[in-house]
Order: structure tokens, then sequence, then C-alpha cells
């Protein structure tokens, strides 16, 4: 008896206390309301995914008039309400204190009625956006006891709208958003993120206030999205006339800078970027943060080389063990060259940053060009992807999905030097030639002080091919024409170089040769897998792309039979009859001396 008494005071009181807020003037109930979501960013909408369900009709009342009118809404709740309130009731997990009920709902029609007057007076009392945001997560977990209404229309990919909804308080869910395929952000904008990200609910009237003016009313309400889904972005540093290994990636200097690919020479140092943010997480208990990335065989990854930072703040981690560190790297350490090296990096505790939204997220690392490089300026380079894993799903922290692969692409050239002799016309060799092996060269990269050193490569070395020699800063700057005249180089960066001959081959004369060739190998076409490379000797492209060395020969040697036996006899003859007169001469002198002695 004094239950009921008690439900019933507190009945009288508030609907005493309605009656006392009713108007000079009330408006019917309407039925041509609508609300339309608008979405911010990079995400569009599909009218399937929206749903509005109310949990109060509404009248509204209207005082004064002009200048002077003012709104009341007068609420009343729906038998959806009074059923979800008694399934929260049912739900151990859940407490109606949280939403300000005191009321038992399964108490009967009367304390069903007065634990609803009861959350309305919680509603309209103005909880806290992270209170809604809670309410709204429970009220989508309890939908099954919520009716849908209205019809749900695509305006554009940016704004879908529900029409035909009479005046009420609602509840929109979103079951699922796309992300736009269109962001500039990403390489390969035909591909969407693996999976739909679910928007928090949104809680809202039907009119509303307009925006800015107090006074009028509005029937459309627009309302945004609730929700995020981060991109990720990834750049390679292109280092142009820079050095990046002596002054810091992202400076501008010498036209170095972040970009979608770079050429580099086997064995240098390749430095990665990505970027993101931090997402909107609000609504969310715990966050999934991890980013992938596919490092193609012929990159080899430096694990301790990752520094990431959001905002100003550097994380500490990179370490086996999640324990005191705020992210994790796998693999630890160095792997051997085989394959393509899958990268992950799990961020902890990523909620903690909940209240840095936007806050931007840099990761940098570095690799190494190896010996299973990719040659040439097409597709696929040696190429480095990202892919980042997030929670999509505010109501289930265990969802998640992933946004579309990344990619950059890191290039290097090989260079043919062939060294003979015989004819070559419009850069094509005759039929009188031959190979000469054994010349000696060296190559020096433009600018350079001294020349390039390489690695002569032997039949134990596996990966390389068909090469003679690899760059390698511990090798020697000689390079020798092998026994078809070739000398094959694997992994030099595109760029401007002069070849030198330093030794001729045997046989050969150097005396009179042009001992310096300039070489230049150009990559056109942007560099991100269509593009082509021109390799040019003394300004003319050629084709095929190799160095045709000339041997300059010297003078003929002497041989028998021929002209030099002539000159020869020539000679003696000469003598022969120079000395024959001579002798004539002295005796004939002799004779007159003689006679005058007589």
């Amino acid at each position: 008896m004094k239950r009921h008494s008690k439900f019933l005071t507190l009945f009288l009181a508030l609907a005493m206390l309605m009656a006392f807020t009713l108007p000079m003037t009330v408006s019917a109930v309407g039925e041509n309301g609508s609300i339309t979501i608008n979405s911010p960013g990079r995400l569009v909408l599909d009218k399937d995914d929206f749903f509005a369900y109310k949990l109060f009709d509404v009248n509204v009342t209207t005082k004064g008039s002009g200048s002077t009118t003012s709104f009341e809404f007068f609420y009343i709740p729906t038998a959806e309400v009074k059923a979800f309130l008694k399934a929260v009731k049912a739900d151990t997990s859940l407490d109606l204190g949280d939403y300000g009920v005191t009321t038992d709902p399964t108490g009967g029609p009367a304390a069903e009625t007065a634990a609803a007057l009861e959350f309305l007076a919680y509603l309209q009392a103005g909880p806290s956006e992270d209170d809604l945001i809670e309410l709204a997560k429970v009220l989508i977990a309890k939908v099954s006891s919520l009716s849908d209404s209205g019809t749900a229309s695509l305006v554009d990919e940016k704004n879908v709208k529900i029409s035909g909804l009479d005046y009420g308080y609602y509840l929109v869910t979103a079951q699922g958003l796309y992300v736009d395929p269109d962001n500039a952000n990403h390489t390969e904008p035909d591909r969407e993120h693996e999976d739909k990200v679910i928007s928090r609910g949104i809680l809202c009237n039907v009119p509303g206030v307009k925006p800015g003016d107090p006074d009028e009313l509005e029937d459309d309400v627009t309302v945004n999205l609730k929700a995020d889904a981060p991109m990720i972005d990834k750049e390679v540093w292109n280092h142009g006339t820079d050095d990046p290994g002596t002054s810091a990636p992202g400076s501008s200097t010498g036209g170095a800078k972040w970009d979608s690919w770079t050429d580099v020479n086997v064995g240098d140092t390749v430095y990665f970027k990505h970027t993101t943010s931090v997402p909107d997480m609000k609504g969310y208990d715990s966050y999934t943060f991890i980013v992938h990335d596919l490092m193609s065989k012929g990159l080899t990854f430096d694990p301790s080389s990752v520094v990431i930072k959001i905002g100003s703040t550097t994380l500490s981690g990179n370490v086996s063990t999640p324990a005191g560190t705020q992210f994790t790297v796998s693999p630890a350490t160095k792997q051997a060259v085989a394959d393509d090296t899958e990268i992950t990096i799990t961020f902890h505790d990523f909620i903690d940053w909940k209240a840095q939204k936007d806050a931007v997220i840099e990761i940098t690392y570095a690799a190494e060009l190896n010996k299973l490089a990719v040659i040439g300026a097409g597709a696929p380079g040696n190429f480095n992807e990202v892919q980042l894993e997030y929670s999509n799903n505010p109501h289930d922290t265990n969802e998640k999905t992933k946004t579309p692969w990344h990619r950059v692409r890191v290039y290097t050239f090989d260079l043919k030097i062939f060294k003979f002799t015989g004819k070559m016309e419009d850069g094509t060799l005759g039929v009188d030639y031959f190979a000469l092996p054994g010349a000696e060269f060296n190559l020096t990269a433009d600018g350079a002080s001294s020349p390039m050193k390489f690695r002569k490569l032997v039949s134990g070395d596996v990966g390389y091919g068909t090469y003679d020699y690899i760059v390698d800063d511990s090798g020697s700057p000689t390079l020798v024409s092998a026994a078809d005249g070739y000398i094959r180089i694997k992994g030099l960066d595109a760029g401007l170089y002069e070849l030198e001959e330093t030794v001729a081959p045997p046989g050969g004369f150097v005396a009179g040769f042009k001992t310096t060739i300039e070489i230049k190998h150009t990559l056109s076409s942007g560099g991100k897998g269509t593009g082509n490379s021109t390799l040019e000797v003394e300004g003319t492209p050629v084709s095929p792309q190799q160095v045709n060395v000339e041997n300059n020969a010297g003078g003929q040697l002497p041989g028998t039979g021929g002209i030099g036996t002539y000159i020869f006899y020539g000679v003696g003859i000469a003598m022969a009859i120079l000395l024959t007169a001579a002798f004539i001469i002295y005796r004939r002198r002799k004779t007159l001396g003689a006679l005058d002695a007589a």
C-alpha cells in the first residue's frame, strides 16, 4: 500500500509539474518532420544503414510572438521507452540510477510511467555529451525493443535524409559507413576500407530550434555524423641531390623531400614515414590501433630505427615485450634476406590519447636496399606499403576494420659497359668487331671526389642474376671487362656519372683515346610504377641501354716481306755504292802520291 501511494504521489507530482508548464498555445503533433545526417570528412553514406527510433512523442508549446517568442517541448514517453527501461532493469550489468531512474519499471503500469517520467527528467536536466553517448550505446544494445520510423533516402554521398517523422525525440543509428574511395591521401583510390565504420548513436529533437535564430523552429533537423575513420599516408625520402645520411630527412636541402618514390644505390639506407592522426574515440572504452607494413624482399627493415611521435611527444617502445611501453615492433630484429617482410607496429592503451583528437601521429624508420633489389623503373619496383587496423564499432570494441594499402616504391638500376674493337654506326655494332676483355674502368658519380666502389660477384653469390659487380662501399673502384667484353653492374642510383678507362685491354692502345665518357641515367614519368628510364651517353640517348666503349688502335708493328724489306735493301745498296766510290778515290790518291815521289 505504501509502495503504491509513493508511486501515485510521484506520478501526480510530475503530472502537476507538466500541467503547470502548459502554454497558452499548443501545436498539433507534426507528421512532416525529417532528420538530415551530414557526413563531414572522408565518409560516404548508404541510406540503407540509417534508422530513426522514436523515444518520446512531443508537443511544442509557443509563448509570445515576434522577438519574444519562446518554445517549450512537452514529451510523452512511448511504450518502447518503457520496454527499454524494463530491459535495463533486467540486465544486472546496468544500473537504472545512471539514467535518473529510481522507480522499478516492472512494478505495474503506474510504476512503469513514473520510471519513464524520471528518465525524461534526466534528459531534460542536460546530461553531459559522454553520458548521452553512453546512453545511446545502451539504447542501441537494446534496440530490439524499439521500432524504426520514417523513410531514409540518399540526398548525395555525404547526406542521408530520414523523412516522414512525427514530432518526437529520436535516437538515430548508422549501421555502417563507407570510406570515400576518392580520398587523395592514398595512391590506390579504387579501394575502400575492409568494413564499414559504425556511428555513435545520435539523439535529436524533431522539430528543433533553428541554429542562429532561437525565435524559429525547423522541421528538417540537420545533425553531423558521429563517427571517424582514420587514414594513413606513407612516404619515402626522395633525396634529390641531398644525402639523407648527413642531413635530417624532412629538410628541403638540395631538392630533397618526402615523396611517393625514390631511387638509390644498392646498400643505401632508405627512409620511410607514415602519417596518420588520433581519431575521434568518443564512445569507445578501448581502441585498437595497429600499423601493418609489408616490405618487399629487396629492402631490409631495421626495427631499431622506428621512432613514433604523437604531436610533440616521442613514444617509448620498440622492444619485444609491452610492459612499460607505448608500442611494440615485430620483427624486433633484422631478418635474413629471403622474402617479403611483414612488419607490425602495435600501440598499447591507445585509448589514453582520446583527448588528443586530431593530433598528428608520425612514424619513421629506415631500411637498406639489398642485393635482391628489383631493377628498373616499372612496376612493382621495390615496394613498401602500409595498412592501418583500427576499431570501427563503439558498441563492440572487438570489431575492427582496415584501411586500403598505401604503397611507395624504391627504384634502382643496372649499367652495362661493353669494350670492343671494330666499327659502330648509329650506335649499332658492325660485323667486323670483337670483344676486348681486361680493360679497366672507374665510375664516378657527379660531384663526388673519388670513384665509386664495387664488389666483384663470384659463382657462390646468390640473388644477383647475371651481374658481374654490385655497388659496395667496402669494395674496389676497379671494374674489369669480362671475357665477353662486358661489365654488368647492379644497383645504381639514377643520375649523372663519368666513366673513365684507366687501363687498356691487352692488345689495345690508349694513346689518343678520350679517356672519359659522360653517362646520364634519368627516371621519368613520376616513378609510380609506370615510369621509364633513359640512358644518355655524351648527351645522346642509347638503345639498348648500354655504354659501348670502342678501342682506339695505335701504329702498325713491322712485318717481313713488306715495305720494310725494301727500305733495308735500299739502304744497303746506297752504302755499297758509297764504299766503292771511297775505295776508288783512295786508290787513285795513293797512285798519284807514288808518282810524285819518283
